[in-house]
């Protein structure tokens, strides 16, 4: 597995993991328009064959980023691709000046949670109703990274 900056040849490729891993799924012109804009940064995890595995997408604005999509394909998570687009992610923002790092998810998604708490993201607040498609709050959580214990 690789790690490489997206771009607009991977749009499909993105567009078909985000619609299996999310009930509320960006759709394909949000994902352009993510790609095209210049705080966002977008990331894949590619196999050996070239195919597009995951991806994360985070806006880096000053010292603060969020992380605002983070998917692999259902047949190969828990493999450790979702911790290396992370750790990936965390060496790009503290090159760029970052402290504290973003994100929200789904109070049900378990997987993710554990993911976030193994790197030492903290809950903020609880975002009520924040999702739709089904209706659920989200957990909004942050990571400082200026903490040495960041990698997992």
């Amino acid at each position: 597995m690789r790690i490489e900056k997206a771009n607009l040849t991977h749009l499909d490729s993105i567009y078909d993991i985000e619609i299996k891993t999310f009930s509320d799924a960006w759709s394909k012109n949000s994902i352009k328009s993510a790609m095209e804009s210049e705080p966002c940064n977008i990331f894949l995890a590619l196999d050996d064959d070239n195919t597009v595995i995951g991806y994360i997408f985070f806006y880096l604005i000053d010292e603060e980023a969020e992380i605002l999509n983070l998917a692999v394909i259902p047949e190969k998570r828990r493999m450790g691709i979702a911790s290396s687009l992370l750790k990936y992610s965390f060496e790009i923002m503290k090159k760029n000046g970052v402290r504290n790092a973003y994100l929200d998810v789904r109070k049900s998604n378990i997987p993710a949670l554990s993911l976030y708490k193994s790197f030492n993201f903290e809950q903020l607040t609880i975002r009520k109703n924040y999702y739709t498609k089904p209706v659920e709050d989200a957990i909004d959580m942050c990571l400082c990274l200026d903490n040495e214990e960041v990698e997992k």
